[in-house]
């Protein structure tokens, strides 16, 4: 149902923008343009034999690594790895996307137990095996906000500026 939503909102704009004068593009533009950049972003798959040999892909990393070159090759207006992440996203999910966007540039995150969290006999975070479990301790902890008086989400929030700022004086420090 969901997924005929959104082929309902491609086909729907898709009309708009061929009915409307400066727009000019169609459903067929649309799925055009989409296979173009499939192919292009995928040469391990769509390449010739030749393409995907100067490769050398062996493993799913080397895949997310020629992704990403190609990637920053189509736009290269971003010189951050943080541009392109909406800030409007939950702070959740937004703290997960800078995670990983923080891996790649090298900056660690902190990710061993807190000392108030295991002397009350929490999980450390590196404990949680299951999504239960940490579903469990995400609710714990904003429990525990709640009852502090204080707002998780901007709290997240204030705390993912400061990576965000972190992230982009490293990646400075390696162009100088």
């Amino acid at each position: 149902e969901e997924l005929g939503d959104v082929l309902y909102q491609v086909i729907f704009h898709s009309d708009l923008a061929a009915n409307t004068p400066g727009e000019d593009f169609t459903i067929e533009d649309v799925a055009a343009h989409m296979t173009a950049k499939m192919i292009a972003r995928h040469p391990h798959v769509f390449g010739d034999a030749v393409a995907k040999e100067a490769m050398n892909i062996q493993s799913a990393d080397d895949v997310v690594a020629v992704w990403d070159n190609l990637k920053a090759t189509e736009k290269p207006h971003r010189t951050s790895v943080l541009d392109g992440i909406p800030q409007g996203m939950p702070a959740l999910a937004l703290a997960d996307k800078l995670v990983g966007r923080a891996e790649k540039v090298g900056v660690p995150i902190d990710q061993g137990p807190d000392a108030t969290l295991a002397a009350a006999g929490a999980h450390a975070p590196s404990s949680f095996t299951t999504e239960a479990e940490l579903g469990t301790h995400l609710l714990g902890l904003v429990a525990a906000a709640r009852a502090a008086g204080l707002d998780p989400e901007r709290a997240l929030r204030t705390i993912l500026r400061e990576l965000q700022d972190g992230i982009r004086a490293i990646e400075t420090e390696a162009v100088s």
